[in-house]
């Protein structure tokens, strides 16, 4: 596999960020924004409030939550749905 003199040059340049980085991190990018962001907090509180009163909280009750608080967000399938709920709930600790 051949690298491009271009990418072995940014690899030097940000070599001490990678290697502080995250084990198994391949990137120094934090991505794209999440589609949930705009209710970020009050979806973090919902679920933390459920938690706390011993309820089980699972991705399609949260999918169910979300997309009554975008509308937006219950256009997408269900499975782009589902995906983006357990990557919030990843991002957020929420498992």
């Amino acid at each position: 596999m051949e690298y491009k003199q271009c990418q072995l040059r940014q690899w030097r340049h940000n070599r001490i960020a990678i290697e502080a980085s995250k084990h198994g991190k391949k990137t120094l990018s934090i991505g794209r924004k999440s589609r949930l962001e705009p209710i970020r907090v009050e979806l973090v509180k919902w679920i933390k409030d459920l938690h706390d009163k011993g309820v089980a909280v699972t991705y399609r009750t949260i999918c169910i939550h979300a997309s009554q608080l975008v509308e937006d967000f219950s256009l997408l399938s269900f499975e782009l749905q589902y995906e983006t709920v357990r990557r919030f709930c990843i991002t957020h600790n929420l498992r």
